[in-house]
């Protein structure tokens, strides 16, 4: 009788033992999951980060070249509408 005890309880330990085994195996995948998606996150991020970075860049190509056509046109509005000097015409 007192073997079968020993028995039951061993066979409860091992259970336990197994259980604890595979809540940590569980664990540590999550985590390892939950790590890499957390990276995956980030480089995310980082990428739509770089992508914010391109669009001030286009928009501040795109200030200059207005800037740029602005500055051109009145340059070219001055010209067309200035009188001769008239000492060029002589």
């Amino acid at each position: 009788m007192g073997a079968m005890m020993k028995r039951g309880r061993a066979e409860v330990r091992m259970r336990r033992e197994h259980s604890v085994l595979a809540e940590d195996s569980c664990t540590r995948r999550e985590f390892l999951s939950s790590s890499s998606e957390r990276e995956s996150l980030r480089e995310r991020e980082r990428e739509r980060e770089r992508e914010r970075e391109r669009e001030r860049e286009r928009e501040r190509e795109r200030e200059r070249e207005i800037r740029i056509r602005g500055f051109t046109e009145s340059l070219s509005e001055h010209h067309h509408t200035q009188e001769p000097d008239p000492e060029y015409l002589l």
